[in-house]
């Protein structure tokens, strides 16, 4: 089985952006200094503010694309290599 690249990038963007966002979100809420510390070090441009959360809505949406496609990518090419010649003899 192969994954999608790009459909499992966006699906990994998706859900780092909205980790990014609701962290940043939690952290203007209740103040939590150690989570936005935390989120800060992954995207260094992120603020405290309405603007951080579409940044880190956005930021993280990019990043976690990159993250995901390129371990579909290299699941993709692991794959080949061990399974490639038994599930072509398959069918």
């Amino acid at each position: 089985m192969k994954l999608r690249v790009r459909a499992y990038g966006m699906a990994f963007g998706v859900l780092l952006g909205l980790a990014y966002c609701l962290g940043t979100i939690y952290s203007i809420a209740f103040g939590a200094g150690l989570t936005y510390q935390y989120y800060a070090n992954f995207l260094p441009f992120l603020q405290r503010s309405f603007l951080g959360v579409i940044i880190g809505l956005v930021g993280g949406f990019i990043e976690g694309f990159l993250i995901g496609a390129f371990f579909a990518w290299l699941y993709n090419k692991f794959h080949g290599m061990i399974y490639g010649s038994k599930e072509a003899a398959q069918g």
